[in-house]
């Protein structure tokens, strides 16, 4: 699989086809006390003219459920009445979809008027699915260009903090989607179910990226389609130890005894950079980031894959300095870190 950057212009025939696919499509948006990002959202949204737009609520105390009713009733609404979790409440609303094309798209979002034919114009056939370029809210800066699949489980939000008129060019391999925002076939998103709802929230985009990858998926990063997206890079105890659980997860899925212990170097030295992490907040983020590992290596999982068919070259070996922050000295323990990775690989792909 590889990820493609769609930069030529179309014809005037292949816009005429890619602009009907927009009628086509079903946008899924599962909120959860979102209620203040969604006019903008629902309202860009709409300007693209979507066959429909669905929105899952996982239970909002915020009046969301009340403000949908009233503001949009046309938008088909599903009422959970506990928080499902990201992932099955992508799921759920999948089921109910009408579109030949499905996008899954965060309710903290906005979009361009041509945000949706362009994202859906290289889904032209079954396997392919189209990423956009997501920026911050304000539009300044990259969010993110795809993520990164790193070869110990740790997601990265590629090209996070770059200039959004030069984002970083796409590459072959460790391209991973963002759960921001992402179209495909309905019949692929269904072919695969989904998201493994094992994730409550955080990393089920990771783990369906890996996933993809190993069915011979497309991922194409279409950098003419832009999604705004509230984001700030924070990493709080709570979230770490979903991040952590959930890399746990991918690793048991993905990985079979023997490549784990070929692995054992960068494993270890993504131990230490996280338990790093988990040290800088204190009591709190080592309680989570421990809890993380204990729940994690013992959770029940899906084993729904090939594991031999899983590629390690496929994956990325090294870190991004810029991600991670906050240790003393942590570009010199990143950079020591990179280097590990580098030899690990070395070692494994020599055999």
């Amino acid at each position: 699989m590889a990820s493609v950057w769609m930069q030529s212009s179309l014809t005037e025939m292949q816009f005429e086809d890619h602009n009907r696919k927009g009628h086509c499509a079903s946008i899924i948006i599962v909120t959860f006390n979102h209620k203040k990002y969604l006019n903008r959202c629902i309202e860009s949204v709409l300007k693209n003219s979507p066959l429909e737009i669905i929105i899952l609520d996982n239970g909002s105390t915020d009046g969301t459920i009340e403000y949908i009713n009233a503001s949009y009733p046309s938008i088909k609404l599903i009422e959970s009445k506990k928080n499902l979790g990201y992932g099955a409440g992508n799921n759920h609303a999948v089921q109910i979809a009408r579109g030949k094309f499905i996008v899954i798209l965060n309710p903290d979002t906005y979009v361009n008027s041509n945000w949706l034919d362009e994202l859906l114009s290289p889904i032209s056939c079954r396997g392919i699915v189209s990423c956009p370029l997501i920026s911050t809210y304000d539009g300044s800066i990259v969010n993110a260009c795809g993520n990164t699949e790193h070869v110990t489980g740790f997601t990265f939000a590629r090209g996070l903090g770059t200039s959004i008129s030069n984002p970083p060019l796409p590459c072959d391999k460790g391209i991973g989607i963002s759960g921001c925002c992402f179209a495909m076939l309905r019949e692929d998103y269904m072919s695969i179910s989904g998201f493994d709802e094992t994730f409550f929230i955080y990393m089920e985009d990771a783990e369906l990226s890996w996933r993809l990858r190993l069915s011979g998926f497309e991922i194409i990063l279409n950098y003419r389609s832009i999604v705004y997206h509230d984001y700030h890079l924070t990493i709080s105890p709570e979230k770490m130890y979903y991040l952590e659980y959930g890399r746990y997860i991918i690793l048991r899925k993905y990985y079979t005894r023997r490549m784990a212990l070929s692995l054992l170097p960068s494993l270890m030295m993504a131990e230490i950079l996280s338990f790093g992490l988990a040290f800088l907040h204190g009591p709190s983020g080592v309680n989570k980031k421990s809890k993380a590992t204990i729940d994690g290596m013992f959770a029940h999982i899906n084993l729904n894959v090939d594991k031999r068919k899983v590629a390690l070259d496929t994956k990325e070996w090294e870190i991004p300095i810029d991600q991670l922050d906050g240790y003393i000295f942590g570009n010199i323990i990143k950079r020591f870190a990179n280097f590990v990775f580098r030899i690990n690989k070395k070692i494994i792909l020599l055999k």
